[in-house]
């Protein structure tokens, strides 16, 4: 038969060694689960592997606008800072990345950086965009701990945290949550990821700075608000 289930129960790198799985777009859920489990003796068949996988990147957070300074690379040419983000972290020794002009550049070393940006972005979900004037200077941020993972596949996945600050949550970017533009309070409205970086760059011309004490005393504590802390994927069959 062309679909089965292969025992004994096994990792994903044992199982594509021993055949091809499907891609996600090609699984039939009832042919898998049903057709193949009527040859079998074994009936309580739950999870099989795909042959889809998630390459994450490094999480990173937009820092403020500044210089690029002893790039690792000549730089490249992107559309988005998801571009930029998945390009970088690719060097394992990139600690932070920066966009000018709609170039990328990976850097090993943090760039001086101001606390205004003067840019404006067409779409929300573009943000922080391009700015001709400065560069847009980003993180890769390495010292998260309590991560807590999403229950569901998101494709953009930014982090909130609470006042208590004892762990960090695993968000789809375009959920609405509180957030400040000087530091993370209560005292804007719930808004999106992208529409709180567009916001605190045009509206008050200042960057969203990453700090790990980012929540403001005002802060609710059962609420829950945006970091600057974001990540991106690619989907590889």
């Amino acid at each position: 038969c062309s679909v089965f289930i292969g025992f004994p129960e096994s990792n994903w790198t044992t199982s594509s060694h021993v055949c091809t799985p499907p891609l996600i777009e090609q699984i039939n859920i009832s042919t898998i689960f049903n057709n193949s489990s009527n040859y079998m003796v074994y009936k309580n068949v739950e999870k099989a592997w795909t042959g889809t996988v998630i390459k994450y990147t490094k999480w990173a957070a937009f820092i403020g606008c500044g210089k690029s300074l002893s790039p690792l690379d000549s730089g490249i040419s992107v559309h988005t800072v998801e571009d930029c983000l998945k390009h970088c972290s690719e060097y394992p020794v990139a600690t932070s990345f920066v966009i000018k002009s709609s170039i990328c550049y990976c850097l090993n070393n943090k760039p001086e950086t101001s606390g205004t940006c003067r840019t404006s972005c067409i779409n929300a979900s573009d943000t922080p965009c391009s700015s001709d004037r400065s560069a847009l200077v980003f993180k890769f941020v390495k010292d998260l701990k309590n991560i807590e993972p999403a229950n569901t596949y998101i494709e953009k996945e930014c982090i909130t945290t609470t006042k208590e600050k004892s762990k960090f949550i695993i968000r789809d970017c375009n959920e609405k949550n509180l957030f400040g533009c000087k530091n993370t309070s209560s005292e804007l409205i719930s808004r999106s990821w992208y529409d709180y970086q567009e916001f605190c760059l045009t509206k008050h011309q200042i960057s969203v700075l990453y700090n790990t004490n980012t929540i403001g005393n005002d802060a609710l504590a059962d609420n829950s608000y945006w970091t600057p802390i974001f990540r991106s994927h690619t989907v590889v069959d």
